[in-house]
């Protein structure tokens, strides 16, 4: 193995421990003496990406598509930061254009069926789905999106097939087991959601919107204690989502604590001024401190 060679291992190895600072200064190392280098431009679009410096990352990423046109990673990975912003007509073209170099492409497919989604063009998107699954028989994340497409559409039975099936073919797909808790929860299935909700929490134990589906779904089985203790972990793991805020401040106001319920509104106002459903719950609340 090269030294080049094992510089990128190392940097790999840094990404995949998300020491992403200390990768990027290893490829700034390494660039200005490997300059066409494919491998290391696509690596610090995927460093930057995860630092959320989304320009840089796209900069990246097309100078990585100039040295290898044909490589299909580097189109998706402009497509997926096209997705995180909304931008979904435009990933949509970037992802035929990998689709033009390698139809089979399955990662392709699967992420037009969420840019589709982000359309709600619901019908291309389950067909982006189907396809994948023509093409990997046990492609999880096409099942996973394609239950997430249904129960947008309030399919949500057809919805826990796809879930269902994603989570046989991979047990260890967190999404899977999320997406299957919120649908769950819709069919009011309260305590088959909290099993799946701990399985993704097992899986994913930082992802705040576990801990805020459970303490949703134990809202409605008025187990007050620990409902917002789950959403008290939720704000330890994203103090800045008004969301929680509000979810914790619901539940409080159902539990008739209306000063702690208050309390979660005002912080959530504070953290989205525009966040009028919270609003209305001061008002609703205001309205029975009269009573």
């Amino acid at each position: 193995m090269s030294s080049l060679e094992t510089e990128i291992t190392s940097i790999k190895t840094l990404l995949g421990e998300n020491s992403l600072n200390e990768a990027l200064i290893k490829i700034d190392t390494l660039l200005p003496q490997h300059n066409n280098n494919f491998e290391l431009h696509f690596l610090k679009g995927k460093v930057l990406r995860g630092l959320v410096r989304l320009n840089e990352a796209v900069n990246e990423f097309e100078k990585a598509s100039d040295i290898n046109p044909e490589n299909t990673d580097a189109y998706c990975s402009v497509g997926e930061i096209l997705l995180d912003v909304g931008q979904f007509e435009r990933a949509i073209d970037l992802f035929n254009e990998a689709l033009k170099i390698h139809h089979g492409f399955t990662k392709a497919h699967c992420l037009k069926a969420v840019a589709y989604a982000g359309l709600d063009d619901y019908r291309n998107s389950i067909k982006c789905c189907d396809v994948a699954i023509l093409l990997d028989k046990n492609c999880v994340f096409a099942y996973d999106q394609k239950g997430a497409v249904y129960s947008a559409q309030q399919r949500h039975e057809e919805a826990l097939e796809c879930f269902d099936k994603a989570t046989t073919i991979d047990p260890n797909f967190p999404d899977a087991h999320t997406n299957k808790s919120v649908t769950l929860c819709k069919l009011s299935r309260f305590e088959e959601a909290i099993t799946a909700i701990d399985k993704a929490i097992e899986l994913s134990p930082n992802d705040a919107s576990n801990y805020l589906n459970k303490g949703n779904a134990l809202k409605e089985l008025k187990q007050e204690d620990e409902c917002i203790t789950n959403f008290d972990k939720a704000m330890s793991l994203d103090p800045t989502n008004p969301i929680i805020q509000f979810a914790k401040g619901v539940a409080l106001k159902d539990f008739k604590k209306l000063d702690e319920a208050l309390a979660c509104f005002d912080k959530c106002i504070e953290l989205d001024p525009s966040f009028d459903l919270a609003k209305q719950q001061k008002f609703s609340i205001s309205l029975m401190n009269k009573k």
